[in-house]
């Protein structure tokens, strides 16, 4: 493939998410590949400090008008000038805003750069959704993300499911013997689409010992501390915060549980494997079906059912022995590699190209 100019656009992002952590993985491959990539973001990060580990990036001012249409017009002047002195072969857009943008942009300086999406939301969580539909073509995170598009879209030839990545990482340990099962949440405290709640109240009914450590915060934290209370299971829930390294913070781990009604992919899942943890899963429309094997990485259970999460979490209690080889469950996670998952992104744009051209 011949070298690219790729840009990745985006709206401001909170800075400490997955979608920053596979964004800096996906841009430091393809530039060790020898693509010239830029990020460009809408404006500052909440948390801006992923941004200085980036090469080459640019954001825009804090936006401060009030009225709809001046933010708009501020930021379409921006990237205008932005795209036009990086003069990209390809945009891809992270959020359906930045596809909106991209696509006036084109017309206005009559560039030919092609525009892909790579959406990390489900489509019912994103805001502008139907801003998908200005892009070329799509690089899904996950089948089920795919079908989506391709549902919004209303085709599915330009559609090219690729996953979010992740890199190899040494084995985490597992409890000792006498140590009890070690269950761990990571990620934001949002619980009306994380669902910690749910971990919480099918934990609460079991009487064997168990502890949980939470890695991650969010504005959900003090309810969910305050519940844990109520189910008087305080004592073994251990709240970390949020951290740089949470696998280090976690220590050592039975199982990872992600109890979501809705993810994107769902890229601790993956995180987990490449450590031979096993994970505990909703089976929501997107990502943790494409992860989790049942009884060979982990298990899934049906979104919002405490009870059926409830009876899976009190078998490894009380059978921790049953937990898939770490080995095993490693393997697992080769699919999602990094590596892999560029090829698969650029291969996308090969064959997109091929059949423009064609």
């Amino acid at each position: 493939m011949n070298t690219l100019r790729i840009l990745f656009m985006s709206a401001a992002v909170g800075g400490r998410g997955g979608i920053e952590r596979v964004t800096t993985l996906v841009v430091g491959e393809m530039r060790e590949r020898g693509h010239h990539v830029a990020i460009h973001l809408f404006g500052p990060s909440r948390n801006p400090g992923w941004e200085e580990n980036l090469e080459e990036s640019y954001v825009g001012p804090q936006q401060r008008h009030s009225n709809f249409v001046c933010r708009w017009l501020h930021v379409l002047w921006w990237a205008t000038g932005s795209i036009r002195a990086f003069d990209p072969d390809l945009v891809i857009g992270m959020t359906p805003s930045a596809l909106v943008v991209s696509r006036v942009v084109r017309l206005l300086i009559r560039s030919r750069y092609q525009i892909w999406s790579w959406l990390h939301e489900a489509m019912s969580q994103l805001e502008h959704g139907w801003g998908v539909r200005w892009a070329d073509a799509h690089l899904a995170i996950s089948t089920g993300l795919g079908q989506d598009i391709a549902e919004t879209v209303g085709a599915s030839d330009n559609v090219y499911v690729v996953y979010n990545p992740t890199v190899p990482a040494p084995i985490q340990p597992r409890p000792g013997l006498n140590d009890g099962v070690h269950f761990v949440y990571i990620g934001r405290l949002d619980n009306s689409v994380k669902r910690i709640e749910d971990i919480l109240l099918a934990l609460s009914s079991i009487r064997e010992p168990w502890r949980l450590t939470i890695v991650g915060d969010g504005e959900d934290r003090h309810i969910l501390v305050d519940l844990a209370a109520r189910l008087h299971i305080s004592d073994s829930v251990q709240w970390v915060g949020w951290s740089h390294d949470p696998w280090s913070a976690a220590g050592t781990v039975s199982a990872l549980i992600l109890a979501s009604i809705s993810e994107g992919f769902g890229v601790v899942l993956a995180e987990a494997l490449t450590r031979g943890v096993p994970v505990v899963a909703s089976d929501c429309h997107h990502g943790p079906r494409d992860i989790v094997l049942p009884n060979l990485n982990g298990w899934l259970y049906p979104p919002g059912d405490v009870a059926a999460l409830q009876a899976i979490l009190l078998r490894i209690v009380k059978d921790p022995y049953q937990l898939p080889d770490p080995y095993t469950v490693k393997a697992t996670a080769a699919r999602f590699y990094l590596a892999r998952v560029v090829d698969r992104m650029l291969d996308a744009v090969t064959t997109f190209t091929a059949t423009i051209s064609s």
